[in-house]
């Protein structure tokens, strides 16, 4: 998926779509069906990771916070009450580059307030 197509016309995107993207690379690289990038990474000490966001206000997404309504029915979906910025992800790309998260690798770092934890999540509420 290019960086301006969304998969439910919405302007949103599963936070799994990260997942499928570690998982396409590993096995390209690797020729299996995933954690193929980080095993090969993994002896020379790099790390692969990646970042699912949930709902973050960016101009991709406007229609899904931009009104008092549309933001109101957004949070819904989120147990945190705030829809995200894009700060949050920025902090979380600092904190996984960082040697504070040297021993973190192979995974994906949801940053979505908590939106996955709901059933509705996965079908955009």
């Amino acid at each position: 998926m290019r960086a301006d197509e969304d998969d439910d016309g919405a302007g949103m995107r599963s936070a799994h779509d990260g997942d499928r993207l570690v998982r396409d690379i590993d096995a390209r690289l690797q020729g299996d069906n995933g954690g193929g990038a980080q095993r090969g990474m993994g002896p020379r000490k790099i790390r692969v990771n990646s970042i699912g966001p949930g709902a973050i206000k960016t101009p991709i997404n406007h229609q899904a916070w931009d009104t008092p309504a549309a933001e109101k029915k957004l949070l819904e979906l989120i147990p945190y009450d705030r829809v995200g910025v894009v700060e949050d992800i920025g902090a979380a790309a600092v904190w996984l580059a960082s040697d504070d998260s040297d021993y973190v690798t192979g995974i994906t770092l949801f940053v979505d307030g908590g939106m996955t934890l709901y059933p509705g999540f996965s079908t955009n509420g």
